[in-house]
């Protein structure tokens, strides 16, 4: 069986005190030369390898089990961003905790 699902690279915002302000960890000012990307799936890694390539920066794979602890570790700052599908990232975005990058 084949099925597929949208994804969203989510990341938290730099500013969590004004949420209209949120800025994405891939900006180029962000002054990180390598950031952690969490992802649950091997599926996720050719996705991370493309980011890669589009925008220049360097990117370190973290793995997780599920995506319930992936999330757990982007809310507290251990990843900068994930890619996740969308009804599972929603409540977050929604809640403002973390924000799609652009």
């Amino acid at each position: 069986m084949l099925a597929s699902a949208p994804l969203v690279l989510s990341s938290i915002p730099r500013r969590r005190s004004a949420p209209s302000e949120t800025s994405s960890p891939i900006d180029s000012e962000s002054g990180e030369t390598q950031l952690r990307l969490g992802r649950q799936r091997h599926g996720i890694a050719p996705l991370g390898e493309l980011l890669q390539s589009i925008t220049g920066i360097r990117l370190t794979h973290v793995p997780y089990k599920g995506t319930a602890p992936a999330i757990t570790d982007l809310l507290g700052g251990q990843v900068q961003m994930m890619f996740s599908v969308i009804p599972t990232a929603l409540p977050q975005i929604k809640a403002g905790n973390c924000a799609p990058s652009p």
